[in-house]
């Protein structure tokens, strides 16, 4: 069975978008009680405002413990009651699904 790795994201992440024209985060508000949607113009400009405020975000929430960033990536199991002939059957359906390329897993 296979299993979730944890997520990438710190706790304090901020949540980031665009519609096209305009960027958006959403920003936690002091304390905790909920958070603020912010627009930016989708230029220079107001990405390095976007920035800015989320650098002072960041400053706010800061947990006390830094995120460390997992060292390594979670193994693979290999089944070994499977055929050779299975195993190929189902590489080569993964690839017409182009889920695999020539060289494995994307």
């Amino acid at each position: 069975m296979a299993s979730l790795s944890p997520p990438a994201a710190p706790p304090w992440a901020l949540l980031v978008w665009t519609n096209g024209k305009d960027l958006f985060i959403e920003l936690p508000l002091t304390k905790g009680e909920g958070s603020y949607v912010a627009r930016y113009s989708l230029s220079e400009g107001g990405l390095a405002k976007a920035l800015a405020h989320m650098a002072i975000a960041h400053e706010e929430n800061l947990p006390t413990k830094p995120y460390v960033h997992p060292t390594s990536q979670p193994a693979v199991r290999k089944f070994s009651n499977f055929t050779e002939n299975q195993r190929d059957m189902a590489t080569s359906i993964l690839r017409k699904l182009k889920i695999i390329g020539s060289g494995g897993l994307h």
